[in-house]
C-alpha cells in the first residue's frame, strides 16, 4: 500500500495509533511491529527548487552583466600588462632609489 510513497523523492510521515481496548491486543501488536519496520526505512528525499521564470531570468541577467564586467577588466589587463603585473624585488629596489644626478663637466667632442 505504501510502495508508491516510498519510492522516489517523497518525504513521508507515519502515525500509528493503538486501540486501548483489551480485545484489540493482537491489532495493537501488529501496529507496533509495522511501526518498528517502517522506522527503519530510509529515504533520500531532496528539496526541489521551485523555479520562478521571472526570478530565473533576472538571476541570469545579473550573471551576464557580471561576466561582461569581468571580460572588460580582463581585456584591459591584456592591453596594458605592465600596469597590472607585480614588480620583482629588484624592480622595487630600483624604483625606490633616488634618481641619479645628470653628469656635468663633460663636453661632447665631435
Amino acid at each position: 500500500m505504501l510502495q508508491p510513497s516510498l519510492s522516489g523523492d517523497a518525504r513521508i510521515s507515519v502515525i500509528c495509533t493503538l486501540n486501548p481496548d483489551v480485545n484489540a491486543v493482537a491489532e495493537s501488536t501488529s501496529t507496533l511491529l509495522f511501526a518498528q519496520r517502517i522506522k527503519k526505512v530510509q529515504l533520500n528525499a531532496k528539496k526541489k527548487e521551485v523555479v520562478d521564470t521571472d526570478a530565473l531570468l533576472e538571476r541570469y541577467r545579473q550573471e551576464i552583466e557580471e561576466l561582461k564586467k569581468r571580460l572588460v577588466e580582463k581585456e584591459k589587463e591584456a592591453e596594458a600588462p605592465g600596469k597590472t603585473r607585480r614588480l620583482s624585488a629588484r624592480e622595487v629596489i630600483l624604483d625606490c632609489r633616488p634618481p641619479k644626478p645628470p653628469l656635468t663637466g663633460f663636453t661632447a667632442t665631435g
